[in-house]
């Protein structure tokens, strides 16, 4: 009795599999987030789309589910810009589909289309845009540069049936020798101040050095003849060196006559 039990058991069992199996294998799933679009083949592509639900499927056509959520979409490329610097990008937006326009766009496109649009879509938009900015521009810029993409990118994918949100340049680099040279810059500035502040401190000191010379009286021979009045006026220390008296501004020269007269 058990037996005949058990072996009824497993006969529900497997048959309750073999119908599931059955259902799933005949039914159509449309799932949350998606669309699907049919296609007959004596009619072609309809124009309908399906949103989510369960049936069964067309049975003289397929079902093409198409994801109409926002997805992330990176994309790196490498392009030159306006003084042919190579400069390393990476964008970022998140985009979806127009399910409205997914008949169109499946007669067109195929399947997979919106991969293939946006990497050839974004790499042209990119380089026509990198090569209206210098290498300065895109550093000081990078908003401007954004924005211009972003604005070319949304106008020209909504022909495709395809919305783009959140477009922006996450990374930028130029390549080694411009990296280079960039450094070396606020370096060579810096010697350059270096140098020019050595050089005025040389003029100053050989400017001083000609000023003390004129208060010395010279003869005719160039010999240094100092005063007793002049050497007064240095040894008087800063007191004496406010005074500025003309007999000490004007510079004098002695000859072997007046000494001799003297």
């Amino acid at each position: 009795m058990a037996a005949k039990v058990f072996e009824s058991i497993g006969k529900s069992g497997l048959a309750i599999s073999v119908a599931e199996d059955v259902g799933n294998f005949a039914s159509w799933n449309v799932d949350a987030g998606h669309r699907a679009v049919i296609s007959d083949q004596f009619c072609g592509v309809q124009d309908m789309v399906v949103g989510r639900r369960n049936s069964f499927p067309h049975p003289v056509g397929a079902e093409i589910n198409y994801l109409c959520r926002s997805c992330p979409w990176n994309v790196w490329a490498t392009t030159g810009s306006k003084q042919l610097q190579n400069v390393d990008f990476t964008l970022r937006s998140l985009f979806w589909q127009v399910a409205s326009q997914l008949p169109t766009v499946f007669s067109s496109s195929r399947e997979r289309y919106d991969k293939l649009v946006l990497l050839s879509i974004t790499l042209e938009l990119l380089k026509s845009a990198m090569a209206h900015f210098d290498a300065g521009k895109l550093i000081t810029q990078r908003e401007r540069v954004s924005r211009q993409v972003r604005d070319d990118l949304t106008e020209r994918v909504a022909t495709f049936g395809l919305i783009l949100d959140g477009v922006s340049l996450t990374h930028l680099t130029f390549g080694r020798e411009f990296t280079e040279a960039v450094e070396a810059k606020p370096v060579a500035w810096q010697e350059a101040e270096r140098a020019r502040f050595v050089v005025k401190a040389e003029q100053h000191k050989a400017q001083r050095l000609h000023n003390v010379y004129l208060f010395l009286p010279l003869n005719c021979n160039s010999i240094a003849k100092p005063e007793s009045s002049t050497l007064e006026y240095f040894k008087g220390g800063p007191a004496m060196m406010g005074l500025s008296p003309s007999i000490y501004l004007e510079p004098r020269l002695v000859c072997d006559t007046e000494l001799t007269t003297s």
